[in-house]
């Protein structure tokens, strides 16, 4: 009987600046802080690349930041003054706090990256993730569907 192969579950947390990056079993999770109140977010799928390009401006250099870190089994804890996430190892679901540690927004559920046929793309995929938000948060800038959904 054919088995497939153990998926490790986040058994490495990376540090890089100003962030981690961990492997949930399933994808690959990447934050990185940009400046005291913005948190730039990347998950891909193993095999492939996360180095693409982008939507949002990106410092070529990132800030020397004062930025916590506290790891306890299952969650990885970053902050700054003004935003602090937590990131489930095993979801890599994303829960963001304000400086007060309110909830802002949350992840819910997980996020999906799923590969999709469409016509001209030869690497397309349908991603997925659903926020629970604050009573008073707006979300903006989360870009367009190329299926029109």
């Amino acid at each position: 009987m054919n088995h497939p192969p153990a998926i490790p579950l986040a058994q490495s947390i990376q540090s890089l600046p100003n962030g981690i990056e961990l492997f949930t079993g399933t994808m690959h999770v990447r934050v990185q802080y940009v400046a005291e109140n913005i948190v730039h977010v990347v998950k891909w799928l193993p095999g492939s690349q996360p180095k693409k390009s982008s939507l949002i401006v990106i410092p070529r250099s990132l800030p020397a930041l004062d930025l916590s870190r506290q790891d306890v089994p299952g969650t990885v804890t970053l902050g700054s003054k003004r935003i602090r996430l937590e990131v489930a190892c095993k979801s890599g679901e994303i829960r963001f706090r304000d400086g007060r540690d309110a909830p802002v927004l949350s992840e819910k559920g997980g996020s999906t990256i799923v590969p999709v046929s469409i016509e001209h793309e030869s690497r397309a995929f349908s991603v997925r993730t659903t926020f629970e938000l604050s009573a008073n948060e707006g979300v903006y800038g989360l870009g367009s569907t190329r299926t029109a959904r």
